[in-house]
């Protein structure tokens, strides 16, 4: 199981955890993840394991997202 770490925002250091197969992240009470601060969309973003890897896609979220300071982009 994988591991979200929050470095920045209301809760520096918050740690949460990514179940098997997919969590979407955001404010959303429905949410695998929820993440309750203004900059994070209802619905902002989905992590997803695929063969061992882990990737994140944006969910059109009004803020964009970021992975270690870059932006995570559309393939």
């Amino acid at each position: 199981m994988a591991l979200l770490l929050s470095l920045n925002g209301p809760n520096p250091g918050q740690r949460y955890l990514i179940p098997k197969g997919c969590a979407v992240l955001g404010r959303d009470a429905d949410c695998e993840i929820v993440l309750g601060f203004s900059a994070v969309s209802r619905r902002h973003a989905q992590i997803t394991l695929i063969d061992d890897d882990y990737y994140i896609e944006d969910l059109q979220s009004r803020n964009g997202t970021f992975v270690n300071g870059e932006a995570v982009r559309v393939m």
